[in-house]
């Protein structure tokens, strides 16, 4: 038991101390040429610019927060990671946070689900289940 307890302790104290360096990690000399480098990006000629713009406003916004965080006036901190080229939309949709994509008029789905419905009220009488 004591082992397992002395286990958990060093356990702890590296997490702890992980969490610790990447809460005072600085993005003050980090740029967009450091982030493509760390997380291996390659961007087409026509992108680069566009990504880098997006990267810097982003990294604004950590430093923003990260300056709170230092402060004490939040408890929460932010940090780069793979995503930090993309708009929070182009993140919300990635990560499919914006619902179904609307399918076109003639698709085959959608015109399924308006037969489907259509028979449905046919067969109640017009009358909807609540």
């Amino acid at each position: 038991m004591a082992k397992l307890l002395g286990l958990w302790n060093v356990v702890a104290a590296v997490i702890g101390k992980a969490a610790a360096t990447d809460a005072l990690r600085s993005f003050e000399n980090y740029g967009f040429q450091a982030f493509v480098a760390e997380f291996g990006k390659s961007y087409a000629d026509s992108e680069a610019a566009k990504r880098q713009a997006i990267f810097e406003a982003n990294l604004v916004q950590i430093k923003a927060q990260n300056e709170l965080y230092a402060k004490g006036a939040s408890k929460w901190f932010m940090g780069v990671n793979d995503f930090a080229d993309l708009t929070p939309e182009e993140f919300a949709q990635m990560r499919g946070l914006r619902g179904k994509p609307k399918l076109p008029k003639g698709h085959l789905a959608a015109a399924f689900r308006t037969r489907r419905r259509r028979t449905h009220l046919l067969s109640t009488g017009g009358r909807r289940e609540r």
